[in-house]
C-alpha cells in the first residue's frame, strides 16, 4: 500500500508539472506588424502538437486585410486561449510581397512576448516551394510566386514557460496529496475506486443497468480516442438517453398522480436539477470560468450553446421539462391505463421521428448549431418502462424457460456487438456513421437491450454487467462523460508517441478518467446529492 501511495504522489507531481506550464503557455492574442505591395489578407494558426504540427481551421483566426500604404499592427484574438507550441501565419492568399516588422504573443497571466524581425527570420521557415524569405534589418520580406503561401515556426520558437517558483506550490501540494492518501486504508480505497449507487429509500435497482451505463461511457471514450470507433459515441449517448427515459418514467408508470400536485412537481424539478447542474456547472467553471471565457460560460449556463460533448446536456434538460406533460396526459386523459398509454407513445415516437426536425424545434449545439431534439429517443425509454413495469412486472411471471432465457442473452449480446462494431461503416468499408443516420433504430435496439437485461433474470451477461467494476463505471459515468475531454488533452500533451496509438490512448484516457470520476463522485457529486436530500427532508 505504501508503494502505491508513493507512485500516486509521483504521478500527481509529474501531472502538475506538465499541466501547469501548458496552462501558462495558453495564447489569447497574437499581433503582427505588416505591410504588402498589393491588396491581400493574413491569418494565423496555432497548434499544440509535440513533434509535428497539425494546423486546423478550428484554431485559426479570421482573415484581416494587410495594409498597402505603410506598416500596421494587426491584432488577432483566440477564443478559449489554446496552448501553442507551433504558430503559422499565411502572408496573403495570392502571389506577392509581404513585409513583417514584428510579432507579439499574449500568454496566460498577462505575459507578453515580442519577437523582432530578426527573430522571426530565424524562427520561421517557408511552408511550401515558390517562396523566398530575406532579412532587411527592420523587416522580413516574403516574396511568393504561388497561391496560399504560409510560414511555419521552427521547433522551439514557442517555448512553454517554466518559472522556478512554479515547483514550490507543486511540491507542497504533492506532500499534502501524500498525506491525504495516508488516510486511506484498503477498504477506503476500495469504496473510493469501486463506488456503489446510493438509492433513494424504497427504490430497488435493476443491477445490470449500471453495467450498461458503463458500456455506454466506454463507447463514448472509444469514439473520442480511437479512430476505428468513430460514431460509437453517438451509440453510447443514445443508450444514456433511452435509459434516462426508462428510469425516469419508472415511478410514474403505475402512479402517475405522483406528479399531479404542485409540491411533487417542484420536488421532481429539484431532483432533476440536482442531478445535472452541480457537476455540469463545475465543469463549466473549470473550462470556461478559469480561462475567463465569460461569454461562452454565460451561454452554456443557460444551455444556449453546447460545445463539443456538452450537446447532450440540453437534450436531457429539455426532456426533463417535457416529461411531466406526458404524465399529465396519461393521468388526466387516459386515467393511467397502461394499455392506452403504450399505443399513444408509439404514435408519438413515430410522429416525432417522421415530422419533427430542427426546422421546427431545435436545441443548440457547438457554435450555435441547430440540433434535433431527440425526444423520440427518450420516448423509446419511456415506452420500455410501461412495457416492463406496467405489464411484465404486474404479471409476476414464473421462471423463464431455458430456451427463452438463453435466447434473450444471445440477442442482448448481438445488440451490444451491433453497437460496438456497426456504429459506423468501418467494418463494411463505408464512410458513414450509422448511429447518427439511423439513430431511432439504434434507440430501439437500446430499448430492447434494456428490456432483455431487466426480465431475463440471472444469466452470464447480467452477471458480467453487474460486476463491481462495470457497475462502478456506470455509477460515475456522468462525471466521466463531462470531464474525460480534459483527460484526453492531458494524455495528448504528455503521452508523446505512446499516446499516438488509438488503443493505447483509449486505455490511458479511460483509466485516468475513471479515477478522476471516482474522486469527483466521492467528494463532489455524492456529497452534493446528500446535501440536497437533507435540505429537502429537513434532517
Amino acid at each position: 500500500m505504501q508503494v502505491v501511495r508513493i507512485l500516486l504522489t509521483v504521478f500527481f507531481f509529474a501531472a502538475a508539472s506538465t499541466l501547469l506550464p501548458t496552462g501558462l503557455s495558453k495564447t489569447s492574442a497574437v499581433s503582427m506588424v505588416v505591410s504588402a505591395t498589393a491588396a491581400d489578407a493574413l491569418k494565423i494558426y496555432l497548434d499544440a502538437s509535440r513533434k509535428q504540427p497539425a494546423f486546423s481551421e478550428l484554431k485559426a483566426t479570421e482573415l484581416q486585410a494587410i495594409p498597402t500604404d505603410k506598416e500596421k499592427k494587426l491584432i488577432y484574438g483566440f477564443s478559449g486561449a489554446p496552448p501553442a507550441t507551433w504558430i503559422r501565419f499565411d502572408p496573403g492568399e495570392h502571389p506577392g510581397t509581404v513585409r513583417v516588422y514584428g510579432m507579439g504573443i499574449q500568454q496566460a497571466l498577462g505575459k507578453r512576448t515580442f519577437f523582432t524581425a530578426e527573430e522571426i527570420y530565424h524562427g520561421f521557415a517557408p511552408g511550401r516551394k515558390g517562396m523566398e524569405v530575406s532579412f532587411h534589418g527592420d523587416f522580413v520580406e516574403i516574396v511568393s510566386t504561388v497561391e496560399d503561401p504560409f510560414m511555419v515556426s521552427k521547433p522551439g520558437f514557442l517555448k512553454k514557460p517554466h518559472p522556478p517558483w512554479l515547483y514550490l506550490p507543486i511540491t507542497i501540494l504533492s506532500l499534502f496529496f501524500y498525506r491525504f492518501l495516508q488516510a486511506f486504508d484498503g477498504e477506503r480505497v476500495r469504496r473510493l475506486l469501486l463506488p456503489k449507487r446510493h438509492l433513494r429509500p424504497g427504490t430497488e435497482a435493476i443491477a445490470p443497468l449500471d453495467g450498461l451505463r458503463g458500456i455506454a461511457i466506454t463507447l463514448v471514450v472509444a469514439d473520442h480516442t480511437w479512430g476505428w470507433f468513430t460514431g460509437a459515441g453517438a451509440s453510447g449517448v443514445l443508450i444514456f438517453f433511452v435509459l434516462s427515459g426508462f428510469l425516469l418514467a419508472r415511478p410514474f408508470v403505475l402512479r402517475p398522480e405522483l406528479l399531479c400536485n404542485t409540491q411533487n412537481l417542484l420536488s421532481y424539478g429539484e431532483r432533476r436539477l440536482q442531478r445535472i447542474l452541480p457537476m455540469y456547472y463545475l465543469y463549466l467553471f473549470l473550462t470556461f470560468g478559469l480561462s475567463l471565457r465569460l461569454y461562452e460560460l454565460f451561454l452554456h449556463l443557460f444551455f444556449v450553446e453546447a460545445l463539443g460533448h456538452l450537446w447532450a446536456i440540453p437534450q436531457e434538460m429539455a426532456f426533463y421539462t417535457v416529461f411531466p406533460l406526458i404524465v399529465f396526459l396519461n393521468y388526466y386523459l387516459l386515467r393511467g391505463r397502461v394499455w392506452a398509454v403504450i399505443p399513444l407513445l408509439l404514435l408519438m415516437i413515430l410522429g416525432w421521428h417522421q415530422y419533427v426536425n430542427n426546422d421546427t424545434i431545435f436545441l443548440y449545439g457547438m457554435m450555435n448549431a441547430k440540433l434535433d431534439f431527440k425526444l423520440d429517443v427518450f420516448l423509446v425509454g419511456v415506452l420500455c418502462a410501461y412495457l416492463y413495469f406496467g405489464i411484465w412486472e404486474k404479471r409476476q411471471p414464473a421462471q423463464l424457460p431455458a430456451l427463452v432465457k438463453w435466447g434473450s442473452v444471445l440477442l442482448a449480446i448481438a445488440i451490444l456487438v451491433l453497437f460496438f462494431c456497426f456504429s459506423n461503416g468501418n467494418l463494411l468499408e463505408v464512410k458513414r456513421v450509422f448511429s447518427q443516420d439511423f439513430h431511432i433504430s439504434f434507440a430501439v435496439g437500446a430499448g430492447i437491450l434494456i428490456l432483455l437485461l431487466a426480465f431475463s433474470g440471472e444469466n452470464i451477461l447480467n452477471t458480467i454487467l453487474s460486476s463491481s467494476l462495470l457497475s462502478s463505471l456506470g455509477v460515475v459515468s456522468y462525471s466521466l462523460y463531462l470531464f474525460h475531454p480534459l483527460v484526453i488533452q492531458f494524455v495528448k500533451h504528455s503521452g508523446g508517441s505512446l499516446a499516438a496509438s488509438g488503443p493505447i490512448r483509449f486505455v490511458l484516457v479511460l483509466g485516468l478518467s475513471y479515477i478522476l470520476a471516482c474522486l469527483l463522485y466521492r467528494f463532489v457529486e455524492h456529497p452534493v446529492a446528500v446535501l440536497f436530500e437533507k435540505h429537502k427532508t429537513g434532517k
